[in-house]
């Protein structure tokens, strides 16, 4: 349960996206609190990565409301992206290159100041010290 005056972290609101006659998403609104979990379900042609493009500003809505903490995607785009992230199970990291490596190229990408510093914190909160020069193809 969220607390009294907490942000949720992402608000859908009677989202809706047509290609012409043709209605791929029709309605959805779902709530996520912080530091909850939740997935997508359903089948092939449901809506699910349309739905997905529409939070990650991909693609615009054709009606309803995305807010990212708050924060209202079609008014404030940068910002509202600018509080999330994405990992996508269809797209693996560099299998080439260790965790530490995949890291530190990601931390660039975003900017996170004192790169080694905070993978130092990252390895040993995720408990990944054992895992710092596997290559990422090898890993599950």
């Amino acid at each position: 349960m969220m607390q009294a005056g907490a942000v949720a972290a992402l608000t859908v609101a009677d989202l809706r996206k047509s290609y012409g006659a043709k209605t791929a998403v029709d309605g959805v609104s779902f709530t996520v609190h912080p530091n909850e979990i939740v997935g997508l379900l359903g089948p092939n042609g449901a809506g699910k990565t349309t739905t997905i493009n529409m939070i990650l500003g991909v693609l615009e809505p054709t009606a309803g409301g995305i807010e990212i903490e708050g924060i209202d995607l079609r008014a404030e785009r940068a910002r509202a992206l600018g509080a999330t992230n994405f990992a996508a199970v269809y797209a693996p990291l560099p299998g080439n290159l260790t965790v530490e490596e995949n890291l530190r190229v990601f931390a660039m990408i975003y900017g996170v100041r004192g790169v080694s510093r905070r993978l130092c914190e990252v390895m040993a909160e995720f408990d990944l010290e054992r895992f710092r020069k596997v290559k990422c193809g090898v890993l599950s």
